[in-house]
C-alpha cells in the first residue's frame, strides 16, 4: 500500500514547468509551451489533456468547433492516463504495460505508445532541474528501449496530421507554379530595427538553428521559445553592421564584444577622458535609430574590435543595452563550440577573456522588462506547424541540427554549455587588465576607417544580416 501511494504522488512541480489549475486542483501542465508539443498530437486547454490520431483531430474539432470538452472513448486509455500524458509514476508504468499487452486492443496499444514516446521526447528536452518525478522517470534507462506494437512502416501505425485552420496558408501563382505563403502575416521585412516581436516571427519561421540562413547568437529552446536578450543583440547587429563585405566581420566583432562584460564600459570611459568637451551621450528614446559606418571593400579585413567599439559609441548605443544584449554574446560563443569551426582557438580566448571579466565585473544586468523567454503564441504554432511539415515532405528537419537549449536552461552560463561537452573547462588564467581597445585618439584611426585587425579569424558570418530573411522556397 505504502508503495502504491508512493508511486501515486506526482511530486513537486519545479519552477518554471507550468500548471494546470482544475477547481481547487492543481497538476503539471501538459501545454509545455505549445511548442514543445509535436503537431500531431493536440493539447485540450479545456481539460490539460494530450489526444493523438483520429482523437486528436476529433478533440480539436469538438473544443475548437463546437466548445465543447472532449472525452477519450476508449475507457481502458482513460483509466490508465485521464490526462493523456502520464501524471505520476504509476501512471506511466501502466501506459507502457498498456502499449505492451497482447490482450488488448491494437488501437488502444498503438495510442499508448504514441502518447508515451511523445512524453519522453518532451521530457528529454527538458532541463534536468525542471522535470518532475515522472518526466526524471521516463528519461531513466528503464526505459530506453520501448518496442512499438508494430513496425512503424506499418499502415496500422500511421499518424493523424492535424489540419491547417483556414486562413493561415494560401498559395499563389508564380510565372505558373504554385507558391506557399503564410497568410496573414508580413513577411515583407521588418519595418523598425527594434520591432523584437517582428524580428522574432521572422527567425521562428525562416531561419531557426539548423537552417541554412539561422542566425548565431539566438538563443531558441525546444518550445521554440527565444530569448529576448538575445533579440537585442540581434537586433544592434542587424542595425549597426554596414552594408557590403565588412558587414559579416564586423557583426562577428560586435558579438564578440557582447560576450566581454565590461568591454564597452570602458570604451566609454577612455573616450570620455579623451573628449572631455563633447563626452558620450546615449540615444534617446525619442530617437532610437542606428547609422551603420562606411567601409571600404578593401578595408574591410582589417575591421577591428576599436573600429565596431567607436561606431557603437557614435550611434549613442546605451550601455545598458549593451549589457542587456551579453547573453546574445554568449550565445554565439556557445554555437561556435558546438559547430565544428576553424577559428576554435579565437573564441576560446575570447571566452577566457570573458571568464576574467565576469570575476571583475560580474555578469552584466538584464533589463527587467525585456528579460525571459518569448513564447509562441496560437498563430505562431499553426504557422510554425504548417512549415514543419513542409520541411518534413522535403526531407528537410533542422530540430537537432542547429543548437536548440534544453527547456528550462539559462542561457547565461558561466562555463559554456558546449565548451565543456567538447572542449573541456577553460583554464584558469592570472587576473590582469582588460586590454584597452580606445587608448587615446592620436593611437585609432577615425570612426570607419579600417585599423589593424585584432583578431585573424576571417570567417563570415552565415547570414547576410542585411538582407530580408528567406522567404519560404517555392513548392
Amino acid at each position: 500500500v505504502d508503495k502504491d501511494r508512493e508511486e501515486q504522488a506526482t511530486g513537486r512541480i519545479p519552477e518554471g514547468l507550468g500548471v494546470f489549475v482544475d477547481g481547487m486542483a492543481i497538476e503539471r501542465s501538459n501545454w509545455f509551451y505549445g511548442g514543445a508539443l509535436d503537431s500531431h498530437f493536440y493539447y485540450s486547454r479545456l481539460t490539460n489533456t494530450v489526444f493523438v490520431r483520429d482523437e486528436a483531430i476529433a478533440a480539436k474539432t469538438a473544443e475548437e468547433g463546437r466548445g465543447e470538452r472532449y472525452r477519450h472513448p476508449s475507457i481502458e486509455l482513460n483509466k490508465v492516463v485521464p490526462r493523456g500524458f502520464p501524471m505520476n509514476p504509476q501512471q506511466l508504468r501502466k501506459l507502457r504495460a498498456l502499449a505492451q499487452t497482447h490482450r488488448k486492443s491494437m488501437t488502444v496499444r498503438i495510442e499508448a505508445y504514441y502518447l508515451m514516446r511523445e512524453f519522453q521526447r518532451i521530457s528529454l528536452n527538458h532541463f534536468p532541474a525542471v522535470r518532475d518525478r515522472t518526466m526524471a522517470l521516463v528519461c531513466t534507462p528503464e526505459y530506453d528501449h520501448i518496442m512499438p506494437p508494430l513496425d512503424l512502416s506499418s499502415r496500422h501505425m500511421n499518424i493523424a496530421v492535424m489540419p491547417t485552420p483556414e486562413g493561415y496558408l494560401r498559395w499563389k501563382d508564380r510565372s505558373g507554379r504554385p507558391f506557399f505563403t503564410l497568410a496573414g502575416f508580413d513577411s515583407e521585412g521588418v519595418r523598425h530595427t527594434f520591432d523584437l516581436d517582428q524580428l522574432a516571427q521572422n527567425l521562428l519561421y525562416f531561419s531557426r538553428p539548423g537552417m541554412q540562413n539561422s542566425v548565431l547568437g539566438i538563443a531558441m529552446d525546444n518550445a521554440y521559445r527565444i530569448h529576448w536578450r538575445t533579440m537585442l543583440g540581434h537586433a544592434i547587429t542587424r542595425g549597426l553592421a554596414p552594408a557590403g563585405r565588412a558587414r559579416g566581420r564586423f557583426a562577428r566583432l560586435l558579438a564578440l564584444i557582447l560576450a566581454r562584460p565590461g568591454l564597452y564600459r570602458e570604451a566609454i570611459a577612455e573616450y570620455n577622458a579623451a573628449n572631455p568637451l563633447a563626452p558620450f551621450t546615449p540615444m534617446s528614446w525619442t530617437d532610437i535609430q542606428l547609422r551603420p559606418p562606411h567601409f571600404e571593400a578593401a578595408a574591410a579585413v582589417n575591421i577591428s574590435d576599436a573600429d565596431v567599439l567607436r561606431a557603437m559609441i557614435a550611434n549613442g548605443l546605451p550601455p545598458e543595452w549593451v549589457d542587456h544584449a551579453y547573453t546574445f554574446g554568449v550565445v554565439y560563443l556557445e554555437t561556435h563550440f558546438f559547430e565544428a569551426n576553424a577559428s576554435i582557438d579565437l573564441y576560446r580566448d575570447i571566452d577566457d577573456e570573458r571568464h576574467r571579466r565576469l570575476d571583475r565585473y560580474g555578469e552584466p544586468p538584464a533589463i527587467p522588462q525585456w528579460d525571459g523567454w518569448r513564447t509562441p503564441t496560437s498563430d505562431d504554432l499553426i504557422r510554425l506547424h504548417a512549415l514543419i511539415e513542409r520541411e518534413e515532405a522535403h526531407k528537410q528537419v533542422y530540430m537537432g541540427k542547429g543548437l536548440y537549449y534544453p527547456i528550462g536552461m539559462n542561457p547565461n552560463r558561466r562555463d559554456l554549455w558546449q565548451r565543456l561537452d567538447m572542449h573541456g573547462p577553460p583554464p584558469p588564467p592570472p587576473m590582469d587588465h582588460p586590454s584597452a581597445a580606445l587608448s587615446s585618439t592620436a593611437s585609432t584611426p577615425p570612426l570607419g576607417q579600417a585599423s589593424t585587425s585584432l583578431a585573424n579569424a576571417d570567417t563570415e558570418m552565415r547570414v547576410d544580416l542585411a538582407s530580408e530573411l528567406e522567404r519560404p522556397p517555392s513548392a
